[in-house]
């Protein structure tokens, strides 16, 4: 029975390359992706200066720099990167529960699991480093059992070590389920504790050594208070967004805890799964390790969201503890539930997850600044000047430089600060300085009097964060003439102004 279920299992894996793959050049690219190509296409030291105003560490950004050299800018081959990566976890977790649970069934139905998660399949279609991040965290909990099961092997030490170097350079979310390795090894595995400590310790020194000094910068520096500080409703939250936002996610998770329950027998006799089965399996080591480090990561970034600055994001961070959830579910299914229903609940998930990506792939965007920037280059003169506000600079940027045009227009952001830090904005501070805003905004004007061409234009987007970039299409609408209003919006923007020196009888 078990090999008839294994080789339906292996079915639904041709779908994998079709999760990763399909549409991913059918949205525009978002704020968040934008910046980080953007800022990959920059020398090391650029890379590094860019991010010291982001809240990330250095890693994606230069594989992404090699890969994008190879493949180009395109959305389907900067995407594609975690594509690949989203691939490789799906074997990583198929070896992990395999090794583990010594069986090639929870194999299957663990990589099976981690394929169909909504929250996988989405970060494998942007270009962030949500899917490697979720990659080396299952690596890193694979070599952590190898070595306090099966001792410290050499292997699994150096792949371990070199793991956890890389999950540091990746991003701050893979220190919290580190730490929850450690304290399940303090926990549960004591003779194997000074090991792992010796070896985290050893695996985090090139982080201190090399990178603390721009953590520092970045706590300065980048903003968060487009963060909330995290209730307690997050960690079921975190949980459920696993397998589907909202409803969804609910139902899924009661189905896994149905079938772990209720045992149900052909042809549908119903009967309880005895307690004592239930409870064995909660207190086996490999799930009691896993129950401490998803709790402990979790605990951790509450802790550190309250303590020092919000930092927990249910649906991108959370990413990090989806393999220990993952393997902790497939667990109790492989062992106490019925394995033809467990099946069938796999092959409908598959088949959920591929409707709603076909579903969201083929709606059509409303807001696109893939359309902002064609409509630029097909209406605007070479040499007019762009004034981006909000955060519409970095999308927009993007499809400038893709399209070869980043350097037909003159480019100024509103306030000038954003130019800095072109994935977040502080409004509250900007605000606080509505004087240094209205002086900045005359200045601007000033500049693009002298600076434009004769017949030379200003496109203004504009329509978000209005209190802030009111000042300048103020100054716009006194020192200059407007000439067209276009109904194009991106996501932060929802029109543009566009604005031509008055003419030089007017002036007087």
């Amino acid at each position: 029975m078990r090999n008839k279920n294994n080789t339906l299992l292996a079915l639904p894996f041709v779908a994998m390359v079709f999760f990763a793959f399909y549409g991913i050049r059918s949205r525009s690219m978002w704020l968040d992706e934008a910046f980080t190509v953007l800022a990959s296409f920059r020398s090391l030291s650029g890379v590094i200066n860019e991010i010291k105003y982001d809240s990330a560490p250095p890693l994606y950004y230069m594989v992404l720099s090699l890969w994008s050299g190879l493949f180009g800018m395109g959305e389907t081959a900067v995407r594609g990167l975690s594509g690949m990566f989203y691939i490789a976890n799906v074997f990583v977790m198929y070896l992990l529960a395999k090794s583990l649970l010594k069986s090639r069934y929870a194999g299957y139905l663990a990589a099976l699991l981690f394929m169909a998660s909504p929250l996988a399949i989405r970060h494998a279609q942007n270009a962030r480093m949500y899917s490697l991040l979720s990659l080396l965290a299952a690596l890193s909990i694979y070599c952590f059992f190898r070595i306090v099961r099966d001792g410290a092997e050499k292997k699994a030490v150096a792949v371990y070590l070199a793991v956890n170097v890389l999950g540091t350079f990746t991003h701050y979310w893979f220190w919290f389920p580190l730490f929850g390795q450690g304290v399940a090894a303090l926990l549960l595995y004591r003779r194997q504790f000074l090991k792992v400590f010796a070896f985290t310790t050893l695996s985090v020194v090139p982080f201190f050594v090399l990178w603390a000094p721009v953590v520092a910068a970045q706590r300065q520096r980048c903003g968060t208070t487009w963060i909330p500080k995290p209730g307690a409703a997050v960690f079921y939250q975190t949980v459920a967004d696993f397998y589907g936002r909202g409803t969804s996610g609910y139902l899924v998770l009661a189905v896994f805890v149905l079938l772990v329950l209720v045992n149900i027998a052909m042809p549908f006799r119903l009967k309880l799964t005895p307690a004592r089965k239930i409870l064995d399996q909660a207190g086996e080591k490999i799930n009691l390790a896993l129950i401490v480090i998803i709790a402990i990561s979790l605990l951790l970034a509450f802790a550190v969201s309250h303590a020092l600055q919000p930092v927990f994001i249910v649906g991108r961070y959370t990413i990090a503890v989806l393999p220990a959830f993952t393997l902790l579910v497939v667990s109790f299914l492989s062992k106490t539930a019925n394995p033809v229903l467990t099946v069938i609940v796999c092959f409908f998930l598959v088949a959920g997850s591929g409707a709603g990506l076909l579903v969201s792939r083929n709606q059509v965007a409303a807001e696109s600044d893939r359309n902002t920037a064609t409509e630029l280059i097909n209406r605007a003169e070479m040499g007019d000047a762009i004034i981006y506000t909000s955060l519409s600079h970095a999308a927009v940027e993007y499809y400038l430089k893709l399209f070869g045009k980043d350097a037909f227009f003159k480019r100024y952001s509103f306030p000038m600060e954003l130019m800095q830090h072109m994935g977040w904005r502080d409004i509250p501070g900007m605000l606080s300085q509505k004087d240094s805003l209205l002086v900045e905004a005359d200045s601007l004007v000033g500049r693009l009097k002298q600076d434009l061409g004769a017949g030379n234009g200003v496109w203004l987007l504009y329509g978000y964060d209005v209190e802030v970039s009111a000042p300048v299409k103020e100054a716009l609408d006194a020192g200059m003439v407007q000439t067209m209003e276009l109904p194009v919006a991106g996501p932060f923007h929802k029109k543009i102004f566009v604005y031509k020196k008055k003419p030089l009888l007017s002036r007087f």
